[in-house]
């Protein structure tokens, strides 16, 4: 901001002395005889008649003046009301025929606690998803659950927290599932209305908040701590069929088709891939990971990109190799790593694909690779994390591990892994990066990438949008104390459902408009 200074020296004086030195003296006449004295008769003054005139016209002229006035205020004042009415009317009319919602942050009505919150798929017919949100009832007494319209946050319907208070919830279209522990709860999706509860052999088991819980040809599937597969009857809650599986112990089971896979070893096969189908929990499709180094070995299922199946493994072993597999298990193209890609300890490994290209990186390197193409770099003193790719580009986390770890955004080119371009270092972590925590990210197709952290100061969280050429489109800083983690980003079509620890919000992703926000 400029600053203006205006001083002011100047000083004025009045030097000039005034002086009268004129001498005057009276002139003596020598007459005999004075003349005789002049004498002036007297004439009368109008003054007084020139007074009284003013006087009088002056009288007339404010009361002129104080009529004029009166009539002028009584004409305002007519305008005025005017005015308000053609306001008032004109109000109602832009009401009538508006069809923006009310903004929901001041409705008494929805109170959200800080749980998590679930999809669930379109009720309403307008081709959004809906929102299931854990609320305060009887003030902040109690707990209650809501279905909300996912476009307008308006409220399809509440009810009391079922006895069993779950913890997660999964939304289908015609059931919603709650677990906690032991328990399962089923809600009908329309209505809210429970339909079903049991308590099951062990706790149901979860990754990153998503219990292992799937519906398949109207059957709700249940993976548990004991490793057992147990199924339901949507609608009636009946147990249909229970299986232990082989493995000692449970892990994390990823759905592959109509498939649920997890890895198991055996004197047979050694490490290894098995899945199970949906329909009769009998032992499917078998993928070999055998490794004479089983750490070494990493794979993950195929993006949704890709509609047949199969899966990713890679061998950071002896021959450092990522092989793209089939649904029936065969190779259908691999490329060799280069050789410092190299372990013998469980590192953090990421990967994303999109078709038939795949990112992958392990502590300060990246590979692109794919059927016909292999691009490797290496940035030292770095973790390098791809996020995601979009189009010709691949959005990648780099961590700056000399020193204090701060974090900048590449997007580099699938062709040559050049950077295209970089995001400004987006803050300074003070405590140990995470990939899951420190940052928040979703992708807009061909639009560009929305990030969110909590990075250093945990009173602000910032959400920004940068678009496919590395413009800064939007950013938004919310203050928000105590905060522990980035707020979560997950993209809706072209909209964006931020959810931080005090607020759930829905924006236009490219323009960072507000849609709806509720506090928490």
């Amino acid at each position: 901001m400029s600053q203006f200074n205006n001083q002011n020296d100047n000083r004025w004086g009045n030097d000039n002395q005034w002086g009268n030195d004129n001498q005057w003296s009276n002139n003596q006449w020598s007459s005999p005889s004075p003349p005789p004295p002049v004498i002036r008769q007297r004439q009368p003054s109008c003054m007084p008649f020139i007074l009284i005139t003013l006087l009088v016209f002056a009288m007339i002229g404010g009361a002129v003046f104080f009529i004029v006035q009166k009539a002028s205020d009584q004409i305002d004042t007519a305008l005025e009301s005017v005015d308000q009415a053609f306001e008032q009317v004109t109000a109602e009319a832009q009401s009538s025929s508006a069809s923006a919602p009310t903004p929901v942050s001041s409705r008494s009505d929805i109170d959200l606690s800080y749980q998590a919150i679930a999809t669930v798929p379109d009720q309403t017919g307008d081709e959004h998803v809906e929102l299931l949100v854990h609320i305060w009832t009887n003030q902040r007494t109690g707990y209650g659950l809501a279905l909300l319209d996912g476009t307008a946050a308006s409220e399809l319907w509440q009810v009391p927290l079922p006895s069993i208070e779950p913890r997660f919830f999964v939304g289908y279209q015609d059931v919603i599932i709650g677990v906690k522990d032991r328990d399962i709860i089923a809600l009908d999706t329309g209505a809210g209305r429970t339909l079903w509860e049991h308590k099951l052999s062990d706790d149901v088991l979860d990754w990153e908040r998503t219990p292992q819980v799937w519906q398949h040809n109207g059957q709700i599937i249940v993976h548990t701590k004991d490793n057992v597969l147990t199924a339901f009857d949507s609608n009636s809650g009946a147990q249909t069929r229970q299986v232990t599986l082989r493995a000692l112990n449970a892990s994390k089971m990823i759905r592959i088709n109509d498939q649920i896979c997890d890895e198991e070893f055996t004197e047979e096969l050694r490490n290894h891939l098995q899945c199970y189908m949906l329909d009769s929990f009998e032992p499917g499709q078998v993928y070999a990971l055998d490794s004479e180094n089983s750490y070494s070995v990493y794979w993950w299922p195929l993006g949704p990109q890709s509609s047949d199946g199969g899966i990713y493994r890679v061998d950071l072993g002896d021959a450092p190799q990522l092989q793209r597999l089939s649904a029936d298990g065969t190779v259908a193209w691999f490329q060799d790593l280069p050789s410092d890609f190299q372990t013998i300890i469980q590192s953090e490994v990421t990967l994303v694909d999109s078709a038939d290209t795949v990112a992958l990186g392990i502590d300060d390197k990246l590979s692109i690779v794919g059927p016909e193409t292999s691009v490797n770099i290496s940035v030292p003193e770095s973790e390098l994390y791809p996020l995601a790719i979009d189009g010709d580009l691949v959005y990648v986390a780099r961590v700056r591990q000399r020193g204090t770890p701060y974090i900048t955004i590449d997007a580099v080119s699938l062709a040559d892994g050049s950077v295209r371009w970089s995001t400004p270092e987006l803050g300074e972590f003070s405590g140990t990066w995470s990939y899951q925590d420190s940052l928040g990210w979703a992708v807009v197709p061909g639009q560009g990438i929305a990030l969110s952290w909590d990075i250093d100061d945990d009173s602000e969280v910032f959400v920004r949008f940068y678009d496919q050429s590395g413009k800064q489109v939007w950013e938004e800083r919310t203050s928000e104390t105590g905060s522990t983690s980035a707020p979560q980003l997950t993209r809706l079509n072209r909209q964006l459902l931020i959810e931080s620890d005090r607020s759930v919000q829905l924006v236009d992703a490219t323009t960072g408009d507000s849609a709806w926000r509720l506090n928490r």
